[in-house]
């Protein structure tokens, strides 16, 4: 029997996007957010680790990032995996908007109201201070 869950929705992100979002999260406040919404950015997740999870309702916020129309999750896969076997709707999340982030950050993203998965760039990241 394997340990390991493919979840359906995986989806690899860039490692721009990965670190914009863990370098901007520090200001945000938890609020809650559809578990239908949520990407996984990891492929694999520790079957015995969701099930454990499973049972304990009160986690901490995941870390979740909003860019273009998708919301990614970053931190806390397993913790929302366990929420989506408890039956849950919701999971508590930081949230962060990387597309307000960018086009209030950084110039040449200024006049956009979405910013494209692909289009954060090492430039950005410095211009905005988070390299």
């Amino acid at each position: 029997m394997s340990n390991e869950i493919k979840p359906k929705n995986y989806f690899p992100i860039p490692n721009s996007v990965y670190f914009s979002g863990l370098m901007t999260y520090r200001s945000e406040k938890p609020t809650r957010i559809s578990l239908d919404k949520l990407i996984l950015t990891r492929e694999v997740l520790n079957k015995n680790q969701c099930e454990l999870l499973k049972e304990i309702k009160n986690t901490p916020p995941v870390l979740t990032v909003h860019i273009d129309d998708y919301h990614f999750i970053f931190d806390g896969h397993h913790r929302t995996y366990a929420a989506y076997l408890r039956g849950d709707k919701t999971i508590k999340t930081y949230l962060v908007d990387l597309n307000k982030f960018f086009s209030k950050n950084v110039k040449r993203h200024s006049s956009k109201k979405k910013i494209d998965l692909y289009d954060i760039s090492a430039a950005d990241l410095e211009e905005a201070g988070l390299l």
